[in-house]
């Protein structure tokens, strides 16, 4: 069995890590010594997936604050107590805590395994629920410009500050990713470094290298050099560590696909493919949902129609939709005075203005799971002969040095 310990009493901690040594089935995934806080500890159990938990308990301020909402947090999660003395008030906290179970100094291997086989058997009558992992979502641009950036970007700090979902940014655009300068995130690590230290990732070094807007955490794109050839495993392992971490990960693309973004496009659960109105980024929007479609990938489309206005020449959504061949899931208005003034800010877009309030509903759509907008109707014809393609571009291009 796996288990995860926060015992800060000294004495308690050493007299449980003895006798935890000498049970052979019994694996310590994570000691901890100190109470951590409360997103802390509920990272560490998604990371680590023990079978249960051992805490201290003789601290009950503490104890409350950290597991007071921790089985709706981690349902069917068994905890069990240890303490120096546990009298009948304190046991009818453990109670209300979830904790049913408690072991009392000094800890003996008789008790621990009495308590094991306690476990053993709620839990072969009543599995503990997997943990369900974070869900991503990935921007792509249908061409430099097209401010897919500032979507993705600005939707992950609503759900972050706005609805309070654990989210984590990724900056995949290798040639020209913006997010560590337009957040000021200094020298905090990137996605490039975290799949070079895949085989040794874990939990540690993932917290030094994250970088953090507010509740947001982001790994930007690095140095802005084209990588070397992914490894698909490596990429593989970094996805799943963000995962257990992340109720949502957002992966801004760059516009070409390379292996790491076809990787990326298929492990996400939608696409966004950011447009413009513009005859030359439309165009290339038909390519790219081609490229997509090719990969098995054109049902996880939501077509983003960004910078839409009433100007001369802008093409209206339902012309946008057809020539594409996907519906128009977001229009988003254009507002180069909000955006300027986000970056000179190092900031989200203000979800005051007309333009947040947009990237307000979509964000709100990724953590509801909402279904898109459909397309509008009475979609035009003739514009389509601008849109003839011979071939897409050839989805297996990857970037080499």
């Amino acid at each position: 069995m796996r288990v995860l310990t926060v015992v800060p009493d000294q004495k308690l901690h050493h007299q449980l890590k003895e006798e935890m040594s000498r049970i052979s089935s019994l694996k310590v995934v994570c000691s901890l010594e100190a109470f951590p806080d409360l997103d802390e500890l509920l990272r560490t159990i998604r990371i680590q997936n023990p079978d249960f938990l051992i805490v201290g308990v003789d601290d009950g301020a503490r104890l409350e604050a950290l597991l007071g909402t921790m089985d709706d947090l981690m349902p069917g999660l068994p905890m069990i107590g240890v303490a120096h003395y546990v009298d009948e008030t304190l046991a009818h906290r453990l109670m209300r805590l979830g904790i049913r179970e408690y072991m009392v100094s000094p800890i003996t291997r008789t008790r621990l395994l009495e308590v094991l086989d306690f476990l053993q058997k709620q839990l072969a009558k009543h599995p503990r629920p997997m943990g369900r992992p974070g869900d991503l979502y990935t921007f792509f641009p249908a061409k430099s410009g097209v401010g897919c950036t500032t979507i993705a970007l600005s939707a992950s700090c609503a759900l972050a500050e706005e609805f309070s979902v654990r989210t984590l940014l990724l900056d995949c655009d290798f040639a020209a990713g913006i997010i560590n300068f337009h957040l000021r995130l200094g020298n905090s690590g990137s996605v490039t470094d975290a799949i070079n230290h895949a085989d040794n990732l874990d939990q540690d070094m993932w917290r030094q290298m994250i970088g953090h807007w507010e509740k947001l955490e982001v790994l930007h794109a690095g140095s802005l050099q084209l990588p070397a050839p992914t490894n698909a495993a490596s990429l593989a392992r970094v996805i799943s560590l963000a995962r257990a971490q992340y109720e949502v990960i957002c992966a801004d693309l760059g516009s070409t696909l390379d292996e790491l973004t076809i990787e990326l496009l298929r492990e996400s659960q939608r696409i966004f493919l950011v447009t413009t109105p513009e005859v030359a980024a439309v165009h290339l929007a038909r390519v790219r949902a081609g490229s997509l479609k090719s990969l098995g990938l054109l049902d996880r489309v939501s077509l983003v129609l960004n910078r839409k206005d009433h100007w001369r020449g802008h093409l209206e959504a339902s012309t946008v939709a057809e020539a594409v061949g996907v519906p128009v899931a977001y229009t988003i208005g254009n507002d180069y005075p909000a955006c300027a003034e986000a970056i000179v800010k190092g900031s989200s877009i203000s979800s005051e203005s007309d333009i947040g309030r947009s990237i307000m509903n979509l964000a709100h759509s990724l953590r509801s799971d909402a279904e898109p907008v459909a397309s509008p109707a009475g979609m035009g014809r003739k514009f389509l002969e601008f849109f003839h393609v011979a071939q897409v571009e050839d989805p297996t291009t990857v970037w080499r040095d």
